[in-house]
């Protein structure tokens, strides 16, 4: 789907796109959540900080590119995507301030914007996380398409800020305005993880999950599956580059390492909380931080090419069903990239996910190695030059 028309708000029109871009298919970097919110905000003074939380594209953050405007992100991509269409419209990156998901807020802000994230677990983090770094008289902001409200945000709000009610708006949004309740108090912004143990090729493990991080309470069935394929005693002789590719809670690079002595990993998700949660799970089971590295990336930008022994992917199928393809042809393809000539590619999908062609095209002979609960594993090896 194409779409051509541009973002107007508040008597100003800008080009919004999304990122990343799959070839020439272009979905709408907006909702009308999102204008809903930008409009509800009235005329502040510049000399007012505006702190945004939860947005994807920059369609809360660039009307007010213009103001004292701080943006809390943990997704690496709509970090990304946020200043690719600041530089779209010809506004510098440094009129506007990022504030990471997983550090302490400075300052005191006037107006917090507020796009709901769809992890309730997440969005109450991140609650407490801003609540102590808002102004007594902070006006509060936020919205949420109407299909995606539940009785929950409500509880939500009032207990971690304050008095909710909802405003007059169109029937496709909720617009929720929040009075901060001064004698609310809440816990710092320190994470609380959801931990589970579990038994997969021999080795017990424990999982630590910080809020909205995939799979928080158990091995969803396609890192299950993955797990207990892992390769072990690799070469027992020379070191091991291992790559967990959106490594989530960490438990892939974990086994492998601990299946494999002389290997190192590089752990890499788009997620800072992601990465905050893998640090956690290999210090919860002894593991040497130094053993690995964490990066925050889209998929392998930025590593080198042909470095990597082994990759594993437990391919991510929660996401919009026209994107899961792309976004697996896109892991292929850099994959392919970083792996050494001969080097593993063992990933789990969904079944139904239709990618097997262009694993064939880009890896010789994939072997899918099992098949359950609508999930398979497949090893793909790179071509030796």
């Amino acid at each position: 789907m194409k779409i051509n028309d541009n973002y107007c708000v508040r008597d100003a029109e800008y080009v919004l796109e999304c990122y990343p871009r799959f070839g020439d298919v272009t979905m709408r970097a907006w909702s009308s959540a999102d204008e809903c919110l930008v409009e509800a905000v009235p005329s502040t003074p510049k000399s007012q900080k505006i702190l945004i939380v939860n947005d994807v594209f920059g369609a809360l953050t660039i009307p007010f590119h213009d103001q004292q405007t701080t943006v809390l992100v943990d997704s690496y991509l709509s970090e990304t995507a946020i200043k690719r269409n600041m530089r779209l419209n010809g506004i510098p990156e440094d009129r506007v301030a990022f504030a990471s998901s997983v550090a302490e807020l400075e300052g005191k802000f006037d107006v917090l914007l507020m796009g709901v994230n769809p992890s309730r677990a997440m969005l109450e983090y991140e609650l407490h996380h801003v609540r102590n770094a808002l102004s007594p008289k902070c006006k509060i902001y936020a919205a949420v398409m109407a299909k995606n409200v539940d009785s929950s945000l409500y509880t939500i709000f009032q207990r971690t800020l304050g008095p909710t009610i909802v405003m007059p708006t169109s029937p496709k949004t909720r617009l929720f305005e929040i009075e901060l309740d001064l004698e609310t108090r809440t816990a710092n912004f320190d994470i609380r993880y959801s931990c589970y143990k579990s038994v997969v090729a021999d080795v017990e493990i424990e999982v630590a999950s910080g809020p909205g991080v995939f799979s928080a309470d158990h091995l969803d069935t396609g890192a299950r599956l993955l797990l207990e394929q892992l390769p072990r005693q690799m070469d027992a002789e020379a070191p091991i580059a291992v790559g967990d590719l959106g490594c989530g809670a960490g438990a892939l690079g974990l086994v492998a390492l601990s299946l494999n002595p002389n290997a190192t990993a590089i752990m890499v998700d788009e997620s800072r909380m992601a990465l905050v949660s893998a640090k956690e799970t290999f210090s919860r089971n002894g593991v040497d931080l130094s053993r690995a590295r964490f990066r925050l990336a889209n998929g392998w930008d930025g590593t080198k090419a042909d470095s990597l022994d082994l990759v594993l992917c437990n391919m991510p199928g929660d996401i919009d069903a026209s994107h899961s393809p792309r976004l697996a042809l896109q892991f292929l393809r850099q994959t392919l990239k970083v792996l050494k000539p001969g080097g593993r590619f063992l990933f789990a999908a969904r079944e139904d996910l239709p990618i097997m062609k262009q694993v064939r095209e880009l890896f010789p002979a994939p072997v899918v190695l099992v098949r359950d609960e609508g999930n398979i594993v497949v090893l793909a090896t790179k071509p030796a030059r």
